[in-house]
């Protein structure tokens, strides 16, 4: 009888195994395909899409019939919106969260560029560290939390925006650069939390050797990604909120 028993409890390994081995033979990658939608335009003859979201809603950027170039967005029903403008000539997205809301720049009534929020229809400023600043919001997290840049007014700031965003709608800026290419160091990366603009550089360890120029992205956990300055090289960084 116990024979019998190790037997069948032997049998009973061996077909798990191979039933086991052939789950994982069989369960390789699949190629994956895609299908493709046209997002349309603004009335223009361009278009770029900058972000989506986890619901398929895209943000993007579109020339108009007068060749300006405005935001949209675009949802899952096929319907594109124009965000409008604050002002000025022209408004570029740069993120979207998942309930929907865009954050990018815009020019305004005064020739500056402005970090914008969108949400429920509506295009509105989120403002500067100084009246004669320009500010551009590169992330929002969904905790409503949103980082970017702030700089001093320049033709150094206006030249390169100008360059990277409307003349040439590929890429976004990576770093604020003078127009020898050389690191803009009037930029200091911010925060928006709550309606309020803080310094990344006023939230960090005094003497840490760190001016902290841009800020790129900002997670769920709070953590926050951009470029600066470490004891006068480039570098990457990466903060970790610590609640005191």
């Amino acid at each position: 009888m116990r024979r019998f028993q190790v037997a069948a409890t032997l049998v009973l390994l061996v077909s798990f195994a191979i039933g086991l081995s052939l789950t994982v033979f069989s369960s390789s990658p699949r190629e994956v395909r895609y299908t493709v939608t046209d997002l349309g335009t603004l009335g223009g003859d361009t278009s770029s899409a900058w972000a989506v979201n986890n619901r398929g809603e895209v943000a993007g950027s579109a020339e108009t019939s007068t060749g300006r170039g405005h935001a949209f967005f675009w949802d899952r029903n096929g319907d594109e919106r124009c965000l409008g403008d604050l002002g000025g000539s022209y408004t570029h997205p740069t993120d979207i969260s998942d309930s929907g809301k865009i954050v990018g720049v815009s020019e305004n009534n005064r020739g500056y560029q402005a970090a914008f929020l969108w949400q429920n229809g509506e295009l509105t400023s989120l403002g500067a560290l100084g009246p004669t600043c320009h500010s551009r919001a590169n992330a929002i997290n969904s905790a409503d939390h949103i980082v970017g840049t702030d700089a001093y007014d320049s033709d150094d700031w206006k030249h390169v925006f100008h360059i990277v965003y409307i003349g040439l709608w590929n890429s976004p800026s990576f770093g604020i650069r003078d127009s020898q290419g050389q690191l803009f160091d009037g930029s200091r990366a911010v925060i928006w939390q709550g309606g309020e603009i803080r310094n990344l550089n006023h939230l960090i360890p005094r003497n840490s050797g760190w001016h902290l120029e841009e800020a790129y992205d900002i997670n769920d956990r709070g953590q926050i990604v951009g470029a600066g300055m470490h004891r006068g090289h480039p570098r990457a960084f990466l903060l970790n909120p610590v609640v005191e």
